[in-house]
């Protein structure tokens, strides 16, 4: 006489027979390297973001199978340098392209611009790892977000405090208020 199947043998039962369908099939190698590059480009920005020492809004970064591509512009040679040291540093990478130009600072503004970050880097008690900088006729605009009221107002009077800032502008957000 045959018994009825309990619900954990139809459970079993479906799993084998339509489990095939549920396992991915492997990655292609080309899928596997657009993964890994995909990777490289997303830690290396990272990084380049949490050094501080470079402007991301004027360097695009490409991967394509391990060879890292860096194009944009940067202030210094030790700037251009610097940012091909760290492509190096990430795990996959194969080689680096740098085709970044550098251009040095001409106007005032760019050269305001790039003491205001280097001001905010040094001091210890920030973390400016989500802060943007711009600059325009003497007037510094913060953005980005800070974690305590305590950092914006110190980020803004550092700032202020530069020989040819006139104004700041606040346009940062903050997590924790209190």
């Amino acid at each position: 006489m045959n018994q009825p199947m309990n619900v954990g043998g139809w459970v079993f039962l479906l799993l084998a027979l339509f489990g095939v369908f549920l396992i991915p099939a492997p990655a292609s190698p080309e899928t596997q390297r657009e993964k890994n590059d995909l990777w490289i480009r997303t830690a290396l920005e990272s990084v380049m973001e949490k050094d501080g020492h470079l402007n991301l809004n004027r360097i695009e970064v490409s991967s394509r199978n391990g060879i890292v591509k860096l194009d944009g512009t940067v202030y210094t040679g030790e700037e251009k340098g610097l940012a091909e040291l760290i492509a190096m540093q990430i795990p996959g990478v194969r080689g680096v392209e740098n085709d970044m130009r550098v251009i040095p600072p001409l106007d005032q503004d760019i050269a305001t611009e790039k003491q205001a970050r280097a001001t905010l880097i040094e001091n210890p008690l920030l973390d400016i790892e989500q802060l943007r900088v711009r600059a325009a006729d003497g007037t510094v605009t913060l953005l980005g977000i800070v974690d305590r009221n305590r950092e914006r107002h110190l980020a803004d009077r550092l700032v202020s405090m530069l020989p040819d800032v006139r104004k700041v502008v606040d346009k940062m957000e903050t997590l924790r208020p209190a």
